[in-house]
């Protein structure tokens, strides 16, 4: 089945502490993944890295991007 949306590879598509993201936490990093305890400098990089910051394992992640879309030639 393919989705009913654009497929990005590597880019979450959700808004960061949105519904489809969930995350409510305290601040942790800036859009560049370089870590912050300032709420006014705390953004999403929308990459897997920026939710992994956010879900540390084994928690799963709640990003919405296609990973495996790239495998594909």
């Amino acid at each position: 089945i393919i989705p009913a949306r654009t497929i990005l590879a590597d880019v979450c598509q959700w808004q960061y502490r949105g519904v489809g993201c969930g995350y409510d936490g305290p601040p942790v990093a800036d859009e560049r993944d370089n870590p912050t305890t300032d709420p006014a400098k705390d953004k999403c990089s929308h990459r897997r890295s920026g939710c992994r910051f956010r879900y540390p394992r084994p928690e799963p992640m709640p990003i919405s991007s296609f990973p495996g879309s790239q495998k594909v030639s």
